[in-house]
């Protein structure tokens, strides 16, 4: 079976089942096929045949099944053939023939059978869930009856950053930054033919959950381990929640602050099997105390460390001794490293230094002290002055002997009202009750440091004013100068030194907020002050740091909330709402102690807000579109992001918004009034649209018409179509300056200025008894001009006869030949586009005969609204011309003036009274004009929901008051214009409906709707009316 070729509709214009004899003299044999003219494709479809000779004479055929080349000789005698399925693919057309012969007379017949394309279908489902750093892949599985005739291609007209499709197969890593959120897709398979298919799903990515923190193993709780072997330090391993796999981090430091310019780290280290996970240093450690931390992280978010110490080799270790860097390790006395006091059988009544310190000489106990001053100087880290001063202080205010009380100094027998010198009364300090707050035996009235911390009374009294009650920053009922922990931040005064670290003049030790960021140390510290917290690993701890995680913002101002449920807090979080832009970002400026940027000031600062303008579109969405999240109107061209995104305009262009492209944009929130609640649109009138049919009688006489016709049909064609720019459009403001946008979306000259139309097709056919349609109505002049190469000869003209056929040849009572085969969207014998002004230009220099009459034709040319131009050839007021009038008459063709379209011209003349009688058409017939409104596809779903009604608006001063109107639905507001010429700009309102239906999603929904001015049934002008339903942009957890 051969092969048989699909012709495009172009190539089927001639298409016909009439036979075409050879010869007059004897009757040719009879072909009739009995086959579907019409089949979707990938089906297959058989044609039979039945041939017959009226004369009875016996007969042979054969079929051509290769397309309308003519060639004939297959399946010879066969009654039918059968073209497989696998080679009927659309859109077009299978044109089989069959000739027969009777060996006399032969007759060829072409049954043409339309193919239509069907669309793909996608049947695969898609998953809706995806992770962090695992790869989504998603193999889609289409269907198409064309089969391997119509190969598919995918495209992603919607997907997250990073998402792709080749070759039918779906795939996506997330990153980090994706964690939590929900992704919007949409993937078009489309078959090479037109047709396509979507589907589209969303994916959620899973929030990501922090691992637990890992316990230490060993070793632990400063054990001692030899010091010829490197050390191997061993955690528990962590679990995760989302089964990430871990890697885990350790360090080491003989210091317990961890300076990273003195630790030994270990870089990543994946998580081993078994219980436990385990790192070896390189080398053996030096002697002496080790501190040393571990914590683990997921790829995502790192967990706090766990600190442990140990001690390297034989190496004493002083329990009871000052931490040699500033701050205890885990599990640290305080106690004991504060009131390191005198043995039991020491001698009473002195300062000792430390647990081994014997009562000595006054000198030998100074250089005591300035030996306490200098440990203090490397805790504080401040200068050797200070410390020494402080030491000097201390001598100053307390004696001490060998072994003996003192006699001289405020020790002993006399107690006056500030006996140490210290600010605070002796009164204050309990001299009668002879409180000893850290039990030194020197009572507190006497004892220049009385709770043993290490920090002067004189210090902690809060004033030099021994009138005024002592100093109690807590608020916890003990004056600092005996509260060990003067703030209550769980860090003992001797450990946090008299620096002041904001320069508040509140010493950090009786400081509540030591860094001054709005947050007490004891919320920062969060119970775990050795080692205490470094969340940006600066070398600051936390309740030093003001800026924990280094964003510009100040951590009160990020205190007590995780605004995005991503198991970070604020205050550590580099992205606090997750919408991709970071904190340090949105918080406006370097300046952490000014407030952060609030952009729409609602009291929500940007950093925590996922709609930081409040223009409606989502902080995350407007960095994926390049707008600037903090602008309503990031171009500054009056309108909204919100309104340039749903209308598929660029907001970051100010030359271009829906506003110069000549749309409309209605916000329609979710059971609100909408706004605006009504527009004015204006649209232009002018015919765009023209099918030109020229129609000849083929008397001897008309050969001069035929001939200045033929000639000249290609320059009446070009000057009538406007010159086209070739850019595609949407509206008039994607195209120059005089020029617009034609209903086909290509940029042509402005046809209100050039009296053209944006596109003119032509076609002709000639009559004498019957209709015949040489070539049907297509956009080639020079394909008319060469169909109208025809002979003329004398006989029977029968124009109403003829006028009927091109307008219902199903109808008409004549036998039409040529006419193409019925098709949507196509009207009348020579195929007139249903959209387009048809106008029927008739030659003759006869009159009509037969028995048809002009009532008859013109009602059929009236129901197929097509309007009739007739060029009288013959002698000027003959009474034959009359059946021209009748005619213009009969199918309510009338100028302007209320004339009959009938025009004189002969010969050459006829060309230049064509030319006049269209552009009387296309300038100046009244046309009815109305309006229709249509959803258009591919977007959120049905726009027509949310349009009330469209009336016609004649008072606006930018518009043209036109009387009369009319009301074609009924419904109370006129929306048409019954009589109106060509070119007058009118203008309708849209009035827009509350949206009680559609509820928002995180996204906005865009609806589309093209309202199309008709004139007469042909589209002049449309525009596109944009309904957007604004996003629910999910809002900040508000802190406590």
């Amino acid at each position: 079976m051969k092969h048989v070729r699909v012709w495009s509709a172009a190539a089927l214009v001639t298409g016909s089942l009439a036979a075409s004899p050879s010869g007059a003299s004897a009757a040719p044999p009879v072909i009739a096929f009995t086959s579907p003219t019409a089949i979707e494709e990938g089906r297959e479809v058989t044609l039979e045949v039945t041939v017959t000779d009226p004369e009875g004479a016996p007969v042979t055929w054969s079929w051509d099944t290769d397309g309308p080349d003519g060639v004939f000789g297959d399946h010879p005698n066969a009654a039918s053939f059968t073209v497989p399925a696998a080679e009927t693919d659309g859109p077009g057309n299978l044109r089989i023939g069959v000739r027969a012969t009777d060996g006399t007379e032969t007759t060829t017949v072409y049954r043409t059978i339309t193919v239509a394309n069907v669309a793909p279908e996608i049947t695969s489902f898609p998953l809706t869930t995806g992770s962090v750093r695992h790869e989504y892949r998603y193999e889609l599985r289409t269907s198409d009856p064309a089969g391997a005739n119509d190969p598919i291609t995918y495209a992603l007209t919607a997907r997250p950053p990073g998402m792709e499709v080749v070759d039918g197969v779906v795939t996506w890593t997330p990153t980090i930054d994706q964690r939590g959120r929900a992704f919007d897709v949409t993937v078009r398979a489309a078959d090479g033919d037109g047709a396509t298919d979507t589907q589209s799903w969303t994916i959620e990515i899973a929030r990501n959950t922090a691992p637990s923190v890992p316990s230490l193993s060993s070793p632990i709780e400063r054990a001692r381990i030899a010091g010829d072997e490197p050390t191997t330090l061993t955690v528990q391993n962590a679990t995760d929640p989302d089964g990430d796999p871990l890697v885990y981090f350790f360090r080491l430091s003989r210091e317990s602050q961890f300076d990273p310019a003195r630790v030994i780290g270990s870089g990543e280290v994946a998580e081993q099997e078994g219980e436990t996970t385990s790192w070896t240093t390189s080398e053996p450690l030096d002697p002496g105390l080790w501190y040393w931390q571990a914590w683990v992280s997921d790829g995502i978010v790192e967990t706090s460390p766990r600190f442990g110490s140990f001690i390297v080799g034989d190496t004493e270790y002083e329990l009871n001794a000052l931490p040699d860097a500033g701050t205890p390790d885990a599990g640290s006395d305080w106690t004991s490293l504060l009131d390191a006091g005198p043995s039991n059988d020491a001698p009473r009544g002195g300062c000792a230094v430390d647990a081994g310190a014997t009562r000595g000489s006054s000198a030998a106990w100074l250089a005591g002290v300035l030996a306490l001053g200098l440990v203090a100087f490397r805790r504080a880290r401040r200068s050797a002055a200070s410390a020494l001063v402080m030491a000097a202080l201390t001598a100053l205010a307390v004696g001490c002997t060998d072994g003996e009380q003192m006699t001289g100094g405020d020790g002993g027998a006399v107690v006056g009202d500030d006996s140490d010198f210290d600010t605070i009364s002796d009164a204050d300090e309990g001299a009668d009750e002879g409180v000893d707050t850290d039990e030194d035996s020197n009572p507190d009235f006497r004892d220049p440091d009385s709770d043993g911390d290490t920090i002067p009374d004189s210090a902690e009294a809060g004033d030099e004013d021994r009138a005024t009650p002592p100093v109690d920053s807590d608020a916890d009922g003990t004056p600092d100068y005996r509260d060990l922990d003067a703030d209550d931040n769980g860090i003992p005064d001797g450990f946090e030194t008299r620096g002041d670290t904001d320069l508040d003049g509140i010493a950090d030790h009786a400081d509540l907020d030591d860094d001054g960021d709005l947050v007490r140390d004891v919320l920062e510290l969060m119970g775990v002050a050795l080692p205490p917290a470094d969340t940006d690993g600066d070398v600051l701890a936390n309740y030093h740091d003001p800026d924990c995680d280094d964003d510009h913002i100040l951590d009160g101002d990020e205190w007590n909330a995780d605004t995005d449920q991503d198991g970070l807090l604020d205050f550590e979080d580099h992205d606090t709402d997750n919408d991709g832009i970071p904190d340090a970002v949105e918080a406006g400026d370097a300046d952490i102690f000014s407030a952060p940027r609030d952009s729409d000031d609602d009291g929500t600062a940007d950093f925590r807000d996922t709609d930081s303008d409040n223009d409606g579109l989502s902080d995350s969405l407007e960095r994926e579109s390049g707008s600037d999240p903090t602008r309503d109107d990031s171009d500054g061209d009056g309108v909204s992001d919100l309104i340039e995104v749903g209308a598929g305009t660029d907001p970051n262009d100010g030359s271009v918004s829906p506003r110069t492209r000549g749309d409309f944009v209605f916000v329609v929130p979710f059971e609100e009034a909408p706004a605006p609640a009504r527009d004015t649109l204006r649209f232009r009138t002018t015919l765009q649209l023209v099918d030109v049919y020229f129609l000849f009688d083929i008397s001897g006489s008309m050969s001069g018409e035929l001939e200045a016709l033929a000639g000249a049909v290609s320059t009446i064609s070009t000057d009538l179509t406007c010159t086209s720019f070739g850019r595609a459009c949407r509206a008039d403001g994607d195209c120059d300056g005089g020029q617009a946008c034609s209903v086909e979306g290509v940029c042509i000259e402005d046809p209100a200025f050039s009296s053209c139309v944006a596109s003119a097709w032509t076609g002709a056919g000639i009559y004498e008894q019957e209709l015949e349609n040489l070539l049907s109505v297509q956009d080639d002049p020079a394909r008319t001009a060469a169909a109208l190469n025809v002979g003329t000869f004398g006989g029977t003209e029968q124009l109403f006869r003829a006028a009927w056929g091109v307008a219902d040849p199903a109808g008409a009572p004549g036998v039409e030949s040529g006419c193409a085969v019925p098709a949507l969207g196509r009207l009348g014998c020579p195929a007139f586009r249903e959209n387009a002004q048809r106008i029927l230009v008739i030659f003759t220099d006869e009159i009509s005969s037969g028995s048809e009459t002009a009532a008859q034709a013109g009602a059929a040319l009236r129901y197929a609204n097509i309007t009739t131009i007739g060029v009288w050839s013959g002698t000027p007021g003959a009474a034959a011309r009359d059946s021209l009038v009748q005619l213009a008459r009969a199918s309510n063709s009338f100028s302007s003036t209320g004339q009959p379209l009938v025009f004189e011209g002969m010969d050459g003349a006829v060309v230049p009274r064509v030319i006049s009688a269209i552009n009387e058409v296309v300038e100046g017939v009244p046309l009815r004009v109305t309006i229709t409104s249509a959803d258009e596809p591919g977007d959120a779903g049905d726009a027509l929901q949310f349009i009330d009604h469209v009336e016609v608006n004649v008072a606006n001063p930018d518009c043209t008051a036109i009387r009369p109107t009319e009301d074609t639905d009924a419904n109370g507001h006129d929306d048409a214009f019954p009589s109106l010429l060509p070119g007058t700009p009118v203008c309708w309102d849209v009035v827009v409906r509350q949206n009680d239906t559609v509820e928002p999603a995180t996204v906005p929904l865009v609806f589309r709707a093209r309202l199309t001015v008709h004139g007469d049934g042909s589209p002049l002008d449309s525009r596109i009316v944009y309904f957007l339903v604004p996003p629910v942009i999910p809002g900040p957890e508000v802190p406590i």
